[in-house]
């Protein structure tokens, strides 16, 4: 019978032929038992997994006396995949929680463990998912490979190959409920080819796939932009579906409170929203930034935020606090087992275009065009702690002129004035860009109190064929 080797090398939609040589060194996982404090781990899994590191594992945690609470460290760059489901499966039986410490990596078969890590506090929560990913280290996933050898492309071959990766899917689906194994995930991990790897890298990420990334800096208090943050990443985390971080936050004053400790610190900051989330945004939002007590031994603990959204609620590292598109990286400490304030910063996003700018002197129901040049649009857009919202857009001419335009109130220090400049954007489009439907709606005007003059810009015409840059276009808040 001609043997076929299966492994998690990559994960493929396409079938993957490939030649015998092993994806990595024989060299078995093994536990290590030395702890490691930052992670809160009893040990640490290394090396390739291969068959039989389950059983190995279980006869570590069955023959330990373990702290409840402690997890298991994981550093590997893969190998077998049915075996990883076996360690996720044995993780979720044992309530075993997972790590990966500063410098580790966890990749392919490995990345698959790790998201069986699992805790139960003994209270209504029951089991729930306990993944800890260090800012420093790797979590990365892609999709199963075949591993046919050399010259046995028969159908028997591949059709055992093809009939393990189907049993490894049906594993993944099997191991856990769809809210702690998100389906975006499995999609994406899906679409990944042998050659990448999908890495957890920004905060949105994890929030998403419903990984905590710790230990972090922490923000010195919670404001009304670092609460939306958390509300946006809590509807990420219990519904795992795309929102638009930020951009429909409430305006409304959320009324944060403090909740001072013996000790003189703030103990406690807590406000939320009574609606703005969810469908017809009738869905409100709580949150609860824990964020000095010293006193729990494992630093994630030491802070913590709540956040609830109607009937679901989860506890959050810090992270939850700054902007989606954070790389993880950036929110390493210095000293994992100290707590580390940062500064609260404002939240800016930065989109340019280029096109035509166009000065038009109106006079007498009718105008005269003044000045027609290419030119190049940065519209930057921010928001600061208390949710206040800034536009604003810069436009420089070839001569290194710049017209710049505020909130859509003011241009060049002057105010602008009311001015129905649709017929002047039809009329812009006939005359510069003929045959090219809906231009007109990729334009905007602002007129010059003091001048009189008419500032127009319009895009350049190959963005009625780019669906990315139009929805750029239509960005007025921050995402």
């Amino acid at each position: 019978m001609k043997r076929v080797h299966f492994s998690w090398g990559t994960i493929t939609a396409i079938i993957t032929l490939c030649a015998t040589f092993a994806a990595f060194p024989a060299k078995a996982a093994k536990v290590d038992l030395t702890e490691v404090p930052a992670m809160h781990c009893f040990g640490t899994l290394r090396g390739v997994i291969e068959n039989g590191d389950a059983d190995t594992l279980r006869a570590v945690l069955d023959g330990q006396s373990i702290e409840y609470g402690k997890r298991l460290c994981l550093d590997s760059p893969g190998g077998s995949m049915l075996e990883g489901v076996k360690l996720a499966q044995l993780l979720i039986e044992k309530t075993k929680g997972t790590a990966i410490a500063r410098g580790a990596r966890c990749e392919s078969a490995c990345a698959l463990a790790f998201m069986g890590g699992r805790r139960n506090d003994e209270n209504d929560r029951g089991d729930h998912p306990d993944r800890k990913l260090h800012p420093l280290g790797k979590l990365g996933f892609h999709a199963t490979a075949l591993t046919v050898p050399r010259g046995q492309y028969d159908e028997a071959s591949v059709t055992k190959a093809y009939n393990l990766a189907s049993q490894g899917l049906s594993e993944i689906l099997q191991l856990m409920p769809a809210h702690e194994f998100p389906r975006s995930l499995l999609v994406e991990m899906l679409a990944t080819p042998s050659t990448d790897m999908l890495y957890v890298d920004t905060l949105s990420k994890a929030a998403r796939w419903d990984v905590d990334i710790y230990p972090t800096v922490s923000p010195d208090r919670l404001t009304s932009l670092s609460m939306a943050h958390a509300c946006d990443y809590g509807q990420v985390r219990f519904f795992d579906e795309l929102v638009p971080f930020s951009n429909s936050a409430p305006i409304d004053d959320p009324n944060i409170r403090t909740n001072m400790g013996e000790d003189g610190e703030v103990f406690e900051y807590s406000g939320g929203w009574e609606d703005g989330y969810r469908q017809e945004l009738a869905t409100g939002c709580e949150v609860s930034y824990y964020r000095h007590m010293p006193d729990w031994e494992d630093p994630l603990v030491r802070q913590t935020v709540w956040v609830s959204m109607g009937d679901a609620y989860e506890d959050f590292p810090p992270y939850v606090l700054f902007p989606p598109n954070t790389p993880i990286q950036s929110l390493a400490r210095a000293n994992d087992m100290k707590v580390e304030f940062r500064g609260s910063n404002s939240k800016q996003l930065s989109l340019s275009f280029e096109g035509r700018c166009f000065v038009i002197k109106l006079n007498n129901g009718g105008g005269d065009l003044v000045d027609d040049e290419a030119c190049e649009m940065e519209r930057t857009l921010s928001v600061n702690q208390d949710l206040e919202r800034r536009r604003l857009e810069v436009f420089t001419w070839p001569s290194g002129a710049k017209t710049v335009v505020k909130n859509n109130t003011e241009i060049n220090g002057q105010s602008v004035m009311r001015y129905d400049s649709e017929p002047v954007q039809d009329w812009l489009a006939k005359r510069n860009f003929s045959g090219k439907d809906g231009i007109a709606d990729y334009m905007g005007c602002w007129r010059n109190s003091k001048s009189g003059n008419l500032f127009c810009f319009a895009n350049n015409a190959s963005i009625l064929n780019d669906a990315k840059l139009q929805d750029a276009w239509y960005k007025t808040r921050l995402n």
